[in-house]
């Protein structure tokens, strides 16, 4: 088993699956680099609003304490009971 195929298999997905979204970055980077051609309007709109939630996902995450301990849905977590 390698290191990527470990590190999925121990890490929530939930954490994981926003720091997939950085293939975004690397694509519009190489796409400059290689074609010269920079990303419209709606492609970078569009990929804020994937970054946005990324980081939301992220900080909800955390906000809901140990992976063991959380609740299944995140609206769970900004209950009265955790404010």
């Amino acid at each position: 088993m390698g290191p990527s195929a470990l590190l999925r298999k121990l890490t929530p997905a939930s954490v994981l699956q926003p720091l997939s979204y950085l293939t975004i970055i690397w694509a519009t980077i190489l796409d400059y680099v290689f074609y010269d051609d920079l990303p419209d309007l709606p492609t970078v709109m569009g990929a804020l609003i994937i970054a946005a939630s990324g980081v939301f996902t992220i900080s909800t995450a955390n906000a809901c304490g140990p992976v063991g301990t959380r609740r299944a849905l995140p609206s769970a977590c900004l209950s009265e009971e955790h404010e």
